[in-house]
């Protein structure tokens, strides 16, 4: 049964076992980052996952400035300084503003506490064949806490891809991309999504102060030129890997080894491949103001770029509270309100629907409780 098991998870693309690695990895992160340097909880989200995507911030107490430098308060821990910026663009194009700079990142949509970030040009990167614990390892920003008025400041983002936990499924095709990437950027640019304010954000250090300052400066005279205009780009026919019949096959596989008691549940994954020509940025933030997804995500690494548009949160952590939201589950939206809400009903209506759903949520509480010290479980549905 085993033999099998694992001939059908190289057609599925993930394994359970797989899924459970990376929840103990990001155990790991989840109790190194929840700690100030005076041993008291941070009061803002320290750890956020969504799929292949995830951020670790960095905290201490903000310091404002409306203008001029920033203080620096000390030659060695990273404090969290926040400048107010005179800005009225919407996400994608702060995003474009930094298109030319190494490794631009964004996060857009429901991300820190309700925030839009944008970063470029990080201080450090990790990648294959470089240790993963470099970054999961790194120890906290030392710094005050408590302060109300948090941020986001800066710290490690990038992605895990799902053989990243170190048992790697076997060899599907060529990687264009590195297995994982993390780029650690101590300042972003963030969006107050409930007040429209941008601020520019910083780990400030004295080491990094005239750095910094500079990039206050160049970042600001590029948002006072002209609103940067988005590329052209186009993308050819998409084509199905694998093919159709494949696919259809490892459906018909899938439900034998269910029938015959070898696995309870599997993943079938399929892979849309088509030309493109032009920059992936430019895609990236055509969809995400079309489509306003919760969790968008675009990062530029070496090999390529990866780009989110995602309903789906996998893992957040705030304090002493994991949240994970997974979607099984799916029905057409009609944009007529009174249809919608048929459609709706439809879907909670489906035994095959509610019982996917109920399945990924068993799966996901039975993985977490392999990390969690302690566990007071709640599970609700979303609008």
């Amino acid at each position: 049964m085993r033999t099998r098991i694992r001939q059908w998870f190289r057609v599925a693309g993930v394994a359970r076992c797989q899924v459970r690695a990376i929840y103990q990895m990001l155990g790991r992160v989840l109790c190194r980052l929840d700690l100030a340097a005076d041993g008291s909880p941070l009061g803002s989200q320290a750890w956020q996952d969504r799929a292949l995507l995830g951020e670790a911030r960095r905290g201490g107490q903000v310091n404002s400035a409306a203008a001029g430098p920033a203080t620096v308060l000390s030659r060695t821990a990273p404090q969290l300084v926040r400048r107010p910026l005179d800005w009225d663009l919407a996400p994608v194009e702060a995003l474009r503003l930094v298109r030319t700079d190494a490794h631009p990142v964004a996060l857009i949509g429901s991300w820190a506490g309700g925030c839009d970030v944008i970063g470029s040009e990080p201080v450090l990167q990790r990648c294959p064949p470089q240790p993963l614990d470099d970054v999961f390892d790194a120890p906290c920003a030392p710094g005050a806490a408590g302060g109300t008025d948090s941020g986001f400041g800066g710290g490690w983002i990038g992605y895990l891809g799902y053989s990243a936990a170190g048992e790697a499924l076997p060899p599907g095709g060529q990687r264009r991309l590195p297995l994982w990437w993390f780029g650690y950027y101590d300042h972003v640019l963030r969006h107050d999504q409930g007040t429209g304010k941008w601020f520019f954000e910083a780990l400030w250090t004295a080491d990094r102060h005239e750095c910094l300052e500079r990039r206050y400066q160049d970042l600001s005279r590029r948002a006072r030129g002209r609103s940067p205009q988005p590329h052209h780009y186009s993308c050819g026919d998409f084509r199905l890997v694998p093919s159709a019949a494949r696919h259809k096959a490892a459906v018909a596989q899938a439900v034998r080894y269910i029938r015959q008691g070898d696995i309870f549940q599997a993943n079938i994954c399929l892979r849309l491949e088509a030309a493109f020509d032009g920059d992936p940025l430019d895609a990236f933030t055509q969809a995400a103001a079309v489509l306003r997804p919760p969790f968008a995500a675009y990062l530029r690494v070496p090999g390529g770029a990866v780009a989110s548009l995602s309903p789906e949160l996998f893992l957040r952590r705030t304090e002493q509270t994991v949240v994970s939201r997974p979607i099984k589950g799916t029905n057409h939206r009609s944009s007529r309100p009174e249809q919608a809400t048929g459609q709706r009903g439809e879907l909670e209506r489906s035994a095959k629907n509610r019982a996917e759903n109920v399945m990924i949520v068993d799966l996901l509480r039975d993985d977490l409780s392999r990390v969690l010290t302690e566990t007071a479980w709640e599970a609700g549905g979303s609008g």
